[in-house]
């Protein structure tokens, strides 16, 4: 077992409580068993080593307060994933979010918030680029709407990007409408429409298509979200992948796509390959799946769900039936499933995987709280969490306020 992180002792008797329980154990139960620490290479179960990669993120910058008639003031940082060193706030105009990271990670793409009440909403927010240091910040254009998805394209020459505005009334409801835009980074900086009534923009791999939400109407008072896919190229109509689905998510290797559906009431994780053959569902159908990510070698998937509140400060008060989400990872044909940071009680609404594909950066809140003061002991905070040592503790990285991070795509030279 030369290589391993077991002894050969561990691992014969591994082997041998495996061919006991052969009639019953399961071959992926079986890979668990050879992919924990124990049995893993050291380069990948040694989850003290460091971490060598960073995490941008936005913050506010008076957390938890907010403000009611303007707009929250927050910044963009960057920080070690070891969380030993300080962060480095980036931008100082309180009004930076949405980090997204170059394919290179040289650069990152950003959107801006002006202050001036006098413009349009069109003229509102506008999609900004900055060094991976915080310099060199370059206005690019106006976003046509509050985005809410900034995505590179895998050469790192184009930004797909999606804008809301408020649309026409249908009776007492208005509901946000969204088109995605192609903007070039270093080239014409006049976003070009790429769809309308879409969002949440996935490249594919080789830069020829982007699957995204479609919106339709379904009967006035209503819309309805399918996955669809639609060339970059401009001369193609979209395609309706799937209805009743939404934010899909191309696997790096370009051999998968991840999104949601909704199957008797319950949002699952589902995937399948780009011609929509071998449609596998993911999740046991009892809870609500809420974002996914793919890990960088494609074989495997984080995600989060909802599940029941188990917080012995509050769970007989007026939340006890609350649902919070959890973390869980799971292979691409779904016979495996982890919760991670079930011990620390995470609730985790977001996750970014680490470039070697050893950590998870989670956004999450801790659900164990101070029985005095029963205040959360962090929220919003972003916890590293090893997907390699599952005995591991999750750490803190940057703590409260946190609302969007991201693990940058390489590792660092130092």
């Amino acid at each position: 077992m030369a290589g391993c992180g077991g002894s050969l002792k561990e691992f014969t008797l591994a082997l041998a409580v495996f061919t006991l329980v052969a009639g019953t154990t399961t071959p992926s139960l079986w890979r668990h068993v050879l992919s924990s620490s124990r049995f893993l290479p050291q380069s990948l179960s040694n989850a003290s080593s460091p971490v060598k990669a960073q995490i941008a993120f936005d913050k506010n910058m008076i957390f938890p307060g907010y403000v009611v008639d303007a707009a929250t003031p927050t910044n963009i940082f960057v920080i070690d994933a070891n969380g030993e060193k300080p962060e480095l706030q980036l931008s100082k105009d309180d009004r930076s979010s949405h980090p997204v990271w170059s394919p290179d990670g040289r650069r990152i793409a950003y959107v801006h918030e002006r202050d001036d009440s006098s413009r349009k909403w069109e003229e509102t927010y506008e999609i900004s680029v900055m060094q991976a240091d915080g310099k060199d910040p370059k206005h690019l254009a106006f976003i046509p709407g509050a985005p809410k998805t900034i995505a590179w394209s895998p050469k790192g020459e184009t930004l797909a990007f999606d804008g809301f505005v408020p649309g026409p009334w249908e009776g007492n409801i208005s509901f946000l409408e969204s088109s995605i835009y192609l903007l070039q980074v270093d080239g014409d900086k006049t976003p070009k429409l790429l769809v309308k009534d879409g969002s949440s923009p996935s490249w594919s791999p080789d830069g020829s298509q982007v699957a995204y939400t479609c919106v339709s109407k379904a009967n006035p008072g209503k819309r309805k979200n399918s996955f669809c896919l639609i060339a970059t190229d401009g001369h193609s109509k979209p395609h309706v992948f799937r209805e009743n689905a939404w934010n899909p998510i191309w696997s790096p290797d370009g051999q998968k796509i991840v999104f949601l559906e909704t199957i008797k009431k319950r949002v699952q994780l589902m995937v399948c390959n780009p011609d929509g053959s071998n449609l596998i569902r993911l999740t046991d159908g009892h809870h609500d799946v809420q974002s996914a990510a793919w890990s960088p070698d494609s074989k495997f998937i984080a995600f989060t769900e909802k599940r029941p509140m188990e917080d012995e400060v509050i769970q007989t008060g007026p939340l006890h039936s609350a649902q919070v989400p959890r973390v869980f990872l799971v292979d691409i044909d779904g016979s495996s499933r982890i919760p991670l940071g079930e011990k620390e009680s995470l609730w985790c609404h977001d996750v970014s995987w680490s470039p070697d594909g050893k950590f998870i950066a989670g956004i999450c809140a801790s659900g164990i709280r101070n029985p005095s003061t029963r205040r959360q002991r962090a929220a919003d905070s972003i916890f590293r969490i090893s997907v390699t040592d599952f005995k591991g503790k999750p750490k803190i990285v940057a703590r409260d306020g946190v609302g969007q991070a991201v693990f940058s795509p390489v590792m660092n030279s130092q």
